[in-house]
């Protein structure tokens, strides 16, 4: 059964300045167990790690598509329509480093898709999707909808969007270095809550001021294995916004 959700405050947030010309500003929540913030250089190396993902995700849906020569990176099945296959993908448009390999199926089926290399990109839309990665850095990002994905040994950013709609997603192998974020929400129009569930840490963000007549956009997500007292410890969580003034949710696995 899971506990009484507890929710989080504004104040209880830390901001921490920038360390680098033109990095946004970081808000580290430090106050669940009276822990102080992570030194500045620190909080904003985890954010940074972010928006370049988020600018790679960005990136990576552009014009001019270079096919890489095989052997495949990634499989998949839309399970839609029931069609599987594998491919090497493209050569990767972004600038983190180590990743060489993307791939994007941005139709709202029900996707798997698994990176079999290391080093790859992945990105899905608004299914409910499944993405899988190998070994290497790695980025995940799966829109919206209920997703899981499972990270690999290497070094792993998880991405969800819940900027326009509902988003969900649940963190497999969230193993240390590892960062995982939900796009589109910010102290501004979202409130925030934690929860120790029978599923893990269940990290949700609930849109203040929804449109009239349209149900508020939840962002969550669940971290398997993880608990509040992980919190400022084993975890860090914050905020930030891209470098394109994207806000978003993080965890960061210390």
């Amino acid at each position: 059964m899971a506990t009484t959700p507890t929710v989080l405050t504004p104040g209880q947030f830390s901001t921490i300045a920038s360390t680098v010309p033109g990095q946004p500003t970081t808000q580290i929540l430090n106050l669940i167990q009276g822990l102080v913030a992570p030194p500045a250089g620190t909080a904003n190396f985890i954010a940074a790690t972010i928006q370049q993902a988020i600018a790679d995700n960005e990136a990576a849906n552009t014009a001019g598509n270079a096919a890489l020569n095989p052997p495949n990176n990634f499989t998949f099945t839309d399970l839609t329509v029931n069609v599987s296959g594998a491919i090497p993908g493209d050569k990767f448009k972004g600038t983190t480093t180590g990743i060489t390999a993307q791939f994007l199926d941005l139709t709202p089926d029900n996707l798997l898709i698994q990176g079999v290399s290391p080093g790859t990109f992945m990105r899905s839309d608004t299914g409910n999707d499944l993405l899988v990665a190998s070994s290497g850095r790695n980025i995940l990002s799966a829109g919206g909808g209920i997703n899981a994905m499972l990270g690999g040994s290497g070094q792993d950013t998880f991405l969800a969007d819940a900027s326009q709609a509902s988003a969900s997603e649940t963190i497999l192998n969230f193993g240390a270095t590892d960062d995982a974020a939900l796009l589109g929400v910010s102290l501004a129009t979202f409130t925030f809550s934690v929860t120790d569930a029978l599923t893990g840490l269940q990290i949700r963000a609930t849109q203040t001021t929804p449109a009239a007549g349209v149900a508020p956009i939840i962002g969550q997500m669940t971290l398997p294995g993880f608990t509040e007292a992980d919190i400022g410890t084993r975890l860090s969580l914050g905020l930030s916004s891209g470098i394109d003034g994207t806000p978003f949710l993080f965890a960061h696995h210390n």
